[in-house]
Protein backbone atom coordinates (compact mmCIF):
# COMPACT_ATOMS: atom_id res chain seq x y z
CA UNK A 1 0.00 0.00 0.00
CA UNK A 2 1.50 3.34 -0.98
CA UNK A 3 1.19 6.68 0.74
CA UNK A 4 -1.28 7.96 -1.86
CA UNK A 5 -3.80 5.33 -0.76
CA UNK A 6 -3.33 6.31 2.85
CA UNK A 7 -3.97 9.95 2.02
CA UNK A 8 -7.12 9.09 0.09
CA UNK A 9 -8.60 7.46 3.17
CA UNK A 10 -7.42 10.05 5.71
CA UNK A 11 -10.13 12.31 7.08
CA UNK A 12 -9.39 14.93 9.74
CA UNK A 13 -11.24 14.89 13.00
CA UNK A 14 -10.27 16.52 16.21
CA UNK A 15 -11.81 14.39 18.88
CA UNK A 16 -13.91 11.37 20.11
CA UNK A 17 -17.69 11.86 19.70
CA UNK A 18 -20.85 10.65 21.41
CA UNK A 19 -23.70 13.28 22.46
CA UNK A 20 -24.25 16.99 24.04
CA UNK A 21 -26.24 19.43 26.06
CA UNK A 22 -25.60 23.15 26.56
CA UNK A 23 -27.17 26.57 27.18
CA UNK A 24 -26.55 30.20 26.25
CA UNK A 25 -24.44 32.77 28.04
CA UNK A 26 -23.37 36.32 27.21
CA UNK A 27 -19.81 37.13 28.29
CA UNK A 28 -20.34 40.74 29.42
CA UNK A 29 -20.76 44.31 28.15
CA UNK A 30 -18.63 47.09 29.56
CA UNK A 31 -18.69 50.92 29.37
CA UNK A 32 -19.67 53.81 31.55
CA UNK A 33 -22.79 54.64 29.54
CA UNK A 34 -24.12 51.09 29.80
CA UNK A 35 -23.43 50.89 33.50
CA UNK A 36 -25.24 54.15 34.10
CA UNK A 37 -28.31 53.09 32.13
CA UNK A 38 -28.46 49.79 33.97
CA UNK A 39 -28.31 51.58 37.30
CA UNK A 40 -31.16 53.86 36.26
CA UNK A 41 -33.23 50.86 35.29
CA UNK A 42 -32.66 49.26 38.67
CA UNK A 43 -33.66 52.47 40.45
CA UNK A 44 -36.97 52.40 38.61
CA UNK A 45 -37.57 48.90 40.03
CA UNK A 46 -37.94 47.67 36.48
CA UNK A 47 -35.92 44.50 36.91
CA UNK A 48 -36.80 41.63 34.60
CA UNK A 49 -37.68 38.24 36.04
CA UNK A 50 -37.75 35.44 33.48
CA UNK A 51 -36.42 32.42 35.27
CA UNK A 52 -35.54 30.95 38.63
CA UNK A 53 -31.94 30.88 37.41
CA UNK A 54 -30.38 34.24 38.32
CA UNK A 55 -27.56 33.71 35.81
CA UNK A 56 -29.98 33.19 32.95
CA UNK A 57 -31.87 36.30 34.07
CA UNK A 58 -28.61 38.23 33.89
CA UNK A 59 -28.06 37.05 30.34
CA UNK A 60 -31.60 37.95 29.25
CA UNK A 61 -31.40 41.38 30.83
CA UNK A 62 -28.08 42.17 29.16
CA UNK A 63 -29.28 40.84 25.82
CA UNK A 64 -32.43 42.99 25.85
CA UNK A 65 -30.46 46.02 26.96
CA UNK A 66 -27.96 45.72 24.11
CA UNK A 67 -30.61 45.09 21.46
CA UNK A 68 -32.74 48.04 22.62
CA UNK A 69 -29.99 50.59 23.28
CA UNK A 70 -27.12 50.02 20.84
CA UNK A 71 -26.96 52.92 18.38
CA UNK A 72 -27.03 50.64 15.32
CA UNK A 73 -29.18 47.69 14.32
CA UNK A 74 -28.02 44.52 16.03
CA UNK A 75 -27.60 41.21 14.20
CA UNK A 76 -29.33 39.01 16.79
CA UNK A 77 -28.03 35.74 15.32
CA UNK A 78 -24.49 37.07 15.39
CA UNK A 79 -24.72 38.37 18.95
CA UNK A 80 -26.21 35.09 20.23
CA UNK A 81 -23.59 33.01 18.44
CA UNK A 82 -20.89 35.24 19.92
CA UNK A 83 -22.41 34.80 23.37
CA UNK A 84 -22.43 31.02 23.05
CA UNK A 85 -18.85 30.95 21.79
CA UNK A 86 -17.89 33.17 24.71
CA UNK A 87 -19.48 30.73 27.14
CA UNK A 88 -17.58 27.83 25.61
CA UNK A 89 -14.26 29.67 25.69
CA UNK A 90 -14.48 30.25 29.46
CA UNK A 91 -14.33 26.49 30.05
CA UNK A 92 -10.66 26.37 28.96
CA UNK A 93 -11.34 23.13 27.09
CA UNK A 94 -10.33 23.03 23.40
CA UNK A 95 -12.78 20.18 22.73
CA UNK A 96 -15.87 21.99 23.99
CA UNK A 97 -17.08 24.10 21.07
CA UNK A 98 -20.11 25.60 19.41
CA UNK A 99 -20.44 24.57 15.75
CA UNK A 100 -22.03 26.48 12.91
CA UNK A 101 -24.06 24.69 10.24
CA UNK A 102 -21.12 24.10 7.87
CA UNK A 103 -18.85 22.78 10.61
CA UNK A 104 -21.59 20.52 11.92
CA UNK A 105 -22.38 19.25 8.42
CA UNK A 106 -18.76 18.35 7.65
CA UNK A 107 -18.42 16.91 11.14
CA UNK A 108 -21.34 14.56 10.55
CA UNK A 109 -20.18 13.50 7.08
CA UNK A 110 -16.84 12.36 8.43
CA UNK A 111 -18.29 10.59 11.47
CA UNK A 112 -21.17 8.98 9.62
CA UNK A 113 -18.78 7.55 7.06
CA UNK A 114 -21.14 8.39 4.22
CA UNK A 115 -23.02 11.26 2.63
CA UNK A 116 -25.32 12.05 -0.27
CA UNK A 117 -23.32 13.56 -3.13
CA UNK A 118 -21.14 12.73 -6.14
CA UNK A 119 -17.88 11.67 -4.46
CA UNK A 120 -15.14 14.15 -5.33
CA UNK A 121 -12.54 15.96 -3.26
CA UNK A 122 -11.94 19.55 -4.38
CA UNK A 123 -9.42 22.32 -3.81
CA UNK A 124 -9.10 25.92 -4.92
CA UNK A 125 -6.04 26.56 -7.07
CA UNK A 126 -3.91 29.71 -7.00
CA UNK A 127 -5.35 30.54 -10.43
CA UNK A 128 -8.88 30.74 -9.00
CA UNK A 129 -10.04 27.47 -10.54
CA UNK A 130 -11.58 24.59 -8.62
CA UNK A 131 -9.65 21.36 -9.10
CA UNK A 132 -10.69 17.77 -8.51
CA UNK A 133 -7.93 16.44 -6.27
CA UNK A 134 -9.48 13.04 -5.56
CA UNK A 135 -12.31 10.78 -6.64
CA UNK A 136 -13.73 8.29 -4.13
CA UNK A 137 -13.73 4.69 -5.31
CA UNK A 138 -17.11 3.35 -6.51
CA UNK A 139 -18.67 6.81 -6.19
CA UNK A 140 -20.95 8.33 -8.86
CA UNK A 141 -18.06 10.60 -9.94
CA UNK A 142 -15.76 7.60 -10.39
CA UNK A 143 -18.41 5.73 -12.40
CA UNK A 144 -19.02 8.80 -14.59
CA UNK A 145 -15.31 9.16 -15.38
CA UNK A 146 -14.17 12.21 -13.43
CA UNK A 147 -10.47 12.12 -12.48
CA UNK A 148 -8.05 13.88 -10.17
CA UNK A 149 -6.60 16.91 -11.94
CA UNK A 150 -9.82 17.86 -13.73
CA UNK A 151 -10.66 21.57 -13.63
CA UNK A 152 -14.37 22.15 -13.00
CA UNK A 153 -15.78 24.73 -15.41
CA UNK A 154 -19.51 24.58 -14.72
CA UNK A 155 -22.25 22.53 -13.13
CA UNK A 156 -25.73 22.42 -14.68
CA UNK A 157 -24.53 25.20 -17.04
CA UNK A 158 -23.77 27.45 -14.07
CA UNK A 159 -20.27 28.86 -14.52
CA UNK A 160 -18.32 28.61 -11.27
CA UNK A 161 -15.61 31.18 -11.93
CA UNK A 162 -16.42 33.02 -8.71
CA UNK A 163 -17.35 29.89 -6.74
CA UNK A 164 -15.42 28.57 -3.78
CA UNK A 165 -15.29 24.84 -3.00
CA UNK A 166 -17.74 25.53 -0.18
CA UNK A 167 -20.21 27.09 -2.65
CA UNK A 168 -19.98 24.14 -5.02
CA UNK A 169 -20.34 21.62 -2.19
CA UNK A 170 -23.42 23.44 -0.89
CA UNK A 171 -24.97 23.51 -4.37
CA UNK A 172 -24.56 19.76 -4.78
CA UNK A 173 -25.69 19.00 -1.22
CA UNK A 174 -28.79 21.23 -1.31
CA UNK A 175 -29.88 20.51 -4.89
CA UNK A 176 -32.86 18.22 -5.45
CA UNK A 177 -31.32 17.10 -8.74
CA UNK A 178 -30.63 13.39 -9.08
CA UNK A 179 -28.12 14.09 -11.85
CA UNK A 180 -25.67 16.91 -12.54
CA UNK A 181 -24.15 18.05 -15.81
CA UNK A 182 -20.51 18.74 -15.04
CA UNK A 183 -18.13 20.40 -17.52
CA UNK A 184 -14.41 20.06 -16.89
CA UNK A 185 -11.11 20.79 -18.58
CA UNK A 186 -8.69 17.89 -18.90
CA UNK A 187 -5.44 18.15 -20.89
CA UNK A 188 -6.59 21.52 -22.30
CA UNK A 189 -9.75 19.89 -23.67
CA UNK A 190 -13.27 20.59 -22.42
CA UNK A 191 -15.31 17.53 -21.56
CA UNK A 192 -18.87 17.02 -20.30
CA UNK A 193 -20.07 14.37 -17.83
CA UNK A 194 -23.43 13.47 -16.37
CA UNK A 195 -22.95 12.49 -12.73
CA UNK A 196 -25.61 10.94 -10.49
CA UNK A 197 -26.21 12.06 -6.92
CA UNK A 198 -26.20 9.07 -4.59
CA UNK A 199 -24.92 7.78 -1.27
CA UNK A 200 -21.13 7.96 -1.14
CA UNK A 201 -19.51 5.59 1.32
CA UNK A 202 -16.17 6.68 2.73
CA UNK A 203 -13.68 3.86 3.15
CA UNK A 204 -11.76 4.18 6.41
CA UNK A 205 -10.09 0.74 6.59
CA UNK A 206 -7.66 -0.98 4.22
CA UNK A 207 -5.56 -4.10 4.68
CA UNK A 208 -2.80 -6.17 3.15
CA UNK A 209 -0.24 -8.80 4.13
CA UNK A 210 3.55 -8.82 4.32
CA UNK A 211 5.75 -11.91 3.97
CA UNK A 212 8.98 -11.81 5.99
CA UNK A 213 11.24 -14.71 7.02
CA UNK A 214 8.46 -17.25 6.65
CA UNK A 215 5.93 -15.16 8.59
CA UNK A 216 2.59 -14.03 7.19
CA UNK A 217 2.02 -10.63 8.80
CA UNK A 218 -1.37 -8.93 8.50
CA UNK A 219 -1.69 -5.15 8.28
CA UNK A 220 -4.79 -2.98 8.84
CA UNK A 221 -4.86 0.81 8.48
CA UNK A 222 -7.67 2.80 10.15
CA UNK A 223 -8.05 6.45 9.12
CA UNK A 224 -10.94 7.34 11.46
CA UNK A 225 -13.45 5.67 13.79
CA UNK A 226 -16.60 6.51 11.81
CA UNK A 227 -20.02 4.85 12.14
CA UNK A 228 -19.23 2.33 9.40
CA UNK A 229 -15.58 1.71 10.36
CA UNK A 230 -16.25 -1.25 12.68
CA UNK A 231 -17.96 -3.26 9.91
CA UNK A 232 -15.16 -2.45 7.49
CA UNK A 233 -12.56 -3.47 10.08
CA UNK A 234 -14.33 -6.76 10.88
CA UNK A 235 -14.46 -7.66 7.18
CA UNK A 236 -10.76 -6.91 6.64
CA UNK A 237 -9.72 -8.74 9.83
CA UNK A 238 -11.76 -11.80 8.84
CA UNK A 239 -10.15 -11.78 5.40
CA UNK A 240 -6.66 -11.60 6.91
CA UNK A 241 -7.30 -14.35 9.45
CA UNK A 242 -8.68 -16.65 6.74
CA UNK A 243 -5.50 -16.03 4.74
CA UNK A 244 -3.50 -17.52 7.61
CA UNK A 245 -1.77 -14.55 9.23
CA UNK A 246 0.37 -15.32 12.28
CA UNK A 247 0.57 -11.73 13.57
CA UNK A 248 -1.04 -8.34 12.98
CA UNK A 249 -0.07 -4.67 12.62
CA UNK A 250 -2.81 -2.12 13.36
CA UNK A 251 -1.87 1.31 12.00
CA UNK A 252 -3.64 4.28 13.64
CA UNK A 253 -1.03 6.91 12.77
CA UNK A 254 -2.62 10.34 12.21
CA UNK A 255 -6.00 8.92 13.20
CA UNK A 256 -7.54 11.68 15.33
CA UNK A 257 -10.37 9.55 16.71
CA UNK A 258 -14.11 9.28 16.11
CA UNK A 259 -16.93 7.37 17.76
CA UNK A 260 -16.18 5.77 21.12
CA UNK A 261 -18.70 3.02 20.29
CA UNK A 262 -16.74 2.15 17.14
CA UNK A 263 -13.50 1.75 19.10
CA UNK A 264 -15.44 -0.40 21.57
CA UNK A 265 -16.74 -2.74 18.84
CA UNK A 266 -13.30 -3.10 17.25
CA UNK A 267 -11.69 -3.80 20.64
CA UNK A 268 -14.29 -6.51 21.26
CA UNK A 269 -13.02 -8.40 18.21
CA UNK A 270 -9.79 -9.12 20.09
CA UNK A 271 -10.85 -9.90 23.68
CA UNK A 272 -13.77 -11.77 25.22
CA UNK A 273 -16.33 -10.68 27.81
CA UNK A 274 -13.97 -11.24 30.75
CA UNK A 275 -11.79 -8.32 29.67
CA UNK A 276 -12.22 -4.62 30.42
CA UNK A 277 -11.93 -2.42 27.31
CA UNK A 278 -11.85 0.97 29.05
CA UNK A 279 -13.09 2.80 32.12
CA UNK A 280 -15.10 6.02 32.43
CA UNK A 281 -14.48 8.49 35.24
CA UNK A 282 -16.95 11.25 36.09
CA UNK A 283 -17.70 13.07 39.37
CA UNK A 284 -15.12 10.91 41.21
CA UNK A 285 -16.92 7.72 40.12
CA UNK A 286 -15.27 5.13 37.84
CA UNK A 287 -17.20 2.57 35.78
CA UNK A 288 -15.52 -0.30 33.89
CA UNK A 289 -16.81 -1.27 30.42
CA UNK A 290 -16.20 -4.86 29.39
CA UNK A 291 -15.85 -6.41 25.97
CA UNK A 292 -18.84 -7.87 24.15
CA UNK A 293 -16.60 -10.29 22.27
CA UNK A 294 -16.68 -14.09 22.33
CA UNK A 295 -12.98 -14.88 21.92
CA UNK A 296 -9.52 -13.67 22.81
CA UNK A 297 -6.94 -13.78 20.03
CA UNK A 298 -3.52 -15.27 20.70
CA UNK A 299 -1.30 -13.95 17.91
CA UNK A 300 1.17 -11.07 18.44
CA UNK A 301 -0.04 -7.53 17.71
CA UNK A 302 1.86 -4.33 16.99
CA UNK A 303 0.07 -0.97 17.06
CA UNK A 304 1.65 1.82 14.99
CA UNK A 305 1.11 5.31 16.46
CA UNK A 306 2.37 8.86 16.11
CA UNK A 307 1.81 12.32 17.61
CA UNK A 308 -1.55 12.63 15.81
CA UNK A 309 -2.95 9.33 17.07
CA UNK A 310 -5.62 10.56 19.44
CA UNK A 311 -8.76 9.72 21.37
CA UNK A 312 -10.41 6.53 20.03
CA UNK A 313 -7.03 5.55 18.54
CA UNK A 314 -5.49 5.78 22.00
CA UNK A 315 -8.41 3.87 23.54
CA UNK A 316 -7.89 0.95 21.14
CA UNK A 317 -4.13 1.08 21.70
CA UNK A 318 -4.55 1.08 25.48
CA UNK A 319 -6.98 -1.84 25.35
CA UNK A 320 -4.67 -4.01 23.25
CA UNK A 321 -1.61 -3.04 25.27
CA UNK A 322 -3.15 -3.69 28.69
CA UNK A 323 -5.07 -6.85 27.76
CA UNK A 324 -2.90 -8.55 25.14
CA UNK A 325 0.52 -7.04 25.80
CA UNK A 326 0.49 -5.57 22.28
CA UNK A 327 3.71 -3.79 21.33
CA UNK A 328 3.35 -0.08 20.53
CA UNK A 329 5.78 1.30 17.91
CA UNK A 330 6.25 4.87 16.65
CA UNK A 331 5.99 8.16 18.53
CA UNK A 332 4.14 9.16 21.68
CA UNK A 333 0.43 9.66 21.03
CA UNK A 334 -1.48 12.93 21.33
CA UNK A 335 -2.94 12.40 24.80
CA UNK A 336 -6.70 12.97 24.54
CA UNK A 337 -8.43 11.03 27.27
CA UNK A 338 -11.74 12.87 27.45
CA UNK A 339 -15.16 12.16 25.96
CA UNK A 340 -17.35 14.70 24.21
CA UNK A 341 -21.10 14.53 23.71
CA UNK A 342 -22.92 16.11 20.75
CA UNK A 343 -26.60 16.88 20.14
CA UNK A 344 -28.85 19.20 18.14
CA UNK A 345 -30.85 21.52 20.36
CA UNK A 346 -34.49 22.17 19.43
CA UNK A 347 -33.57 25.60 18.06
CA UNK A 348 -31.08 24.08 15.60
CA UNK A 349 -27.91 24.91 17.52
CA UNK A 350 -25.19 22.29 17.78
CA UNK A 351 -22.65 21.85 20.57
CA UNK A 352 -19.84 19.55 21.49
CA UNK A 353 -18.96 19.51 25.17
CA UNK A 354 -16.60 17.44 27.32
CA UNK A 355 -18.55 15.36 29.83
CA UNK A 356 -16.21 12.67 31.17
CA UNK A 357 -12.73 11.16 31.13
CA UNK A 358 -11.81 7.68 29.93
CA UNK A 359 -9.05 5.46 31.35
CA UNK A 360 -7.21 2.41 30.00
CA UNK A 361 -8.28 -1.03 31.32
CA UNK A 362 -5.55 -0.77 33.98
CA UNK A 363 -7.03 2.55 35.13
CA UNK A 364 -4.37 4.79 33.58
CA UNK A 365 -5.29 8.31 32.46
CA UNK A 366 -3.57 9.29 29.21
CA UNK A 367 -5.13 12.78 29.03
CA UNK A 368 -2.42 15.35 28.36
CA UNK A 369 0.19 12.58 28.60
CA UNK A 370 -0.32 10.26 25.65
CA UNK A 371 0.87 6.68 25.31
CA UNK A 372 4.64 6.21 25.18
CA UNK A 373 5.61 3.56 22.59
CA UNK A 374 7.53 0.45 23.59
CA UNK A 375 9.77 1.02 20.58
CA UNK A 376 10.22 4.69 19.66
CA UNK A 377 10.92 5.35 15.98
CA UNK A 378 11.04 8.68 14.15
CA UNK A 379 9.68 8.64 10.61
CA UNK A 380 12.69 9.10 8.31
CA UNK A 381 13.24 12.03 5.96
CA UNK A 382 13.51 9.51 3.13
CA UNK A 383 9.84 8.66 3.58
CA UNK A 384 8.80 12.30 3.21
CA UNK A 385 10.87 12.62 0.03
CA UNK A 386 9.68 9.32 -1.44
CA UNK A 387 6.64 7.88 0.41
CA UNK A 388 6.32 4.10 0.10
CA UNK A 389 6.09 0.99 2.25
CA UNK A 390 9.81 0.45 1.75
CA UNK A 391 10.77 3.93 3.00
CA UNK A 392 8.24 3.81 5.86
CA UNK A 393 10.78 2.88 8.53
CA UNK A 394 8.14 2.78 11.28
CA UNK A 395 6.21 0.16 9.31
CA UNK A 396 9.40 -1.74 8.49
CA UNK A 397 10.36 -1.75 12.18
CA UNK A 398 6.96 -3.30 13.01
CA UNK A 399 7.35 -5.96 10.29
CA UNK A 400 10.89 -6.85 11.44
CA UNK A 401 9.73 -7.00 15.06
CA UNK A 402 6.97 -9.50 14.29
CA UNK A 403 9.16 -11.49 11.90
CA UNK A 404 11.58 -12.18 14.74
Amino acid sequence: MNNENKKNYYFKIHEVIIMVVAACFLSFFAGSTIMELKMNRSKDNNEIKYSKDKYLNKFIENYIFVVENYYKDVDKDKIINGAIEGMMSTLDDPYTVYMDDDEYGNFNIVLNGSYNGIGIEMAEGNDGNIYVIGVINNSPAAKAGLKAGDIIVSIDDIKIVDYKTKDLSNYIANSKNKEFKVKIIRDNEEKEFFVDKDEVKLKSVISETFERHGHNIGYIYISIFASNTANQFAEELDKLEKSGIDSLIIDVRSNNGGHLSTAEVISSLFVDKTHIIYKIRKNNKTIAYKSKGNKTINYPIVVLVNQKSASASELLTGCLKDNLNATVIGKKTYGKGTVQEVIDLSNGDQYKITTKEWLTPNGTSINGKGIVPDVEVDLSNEYFLNPSDETDNQLQTAIDYLAK
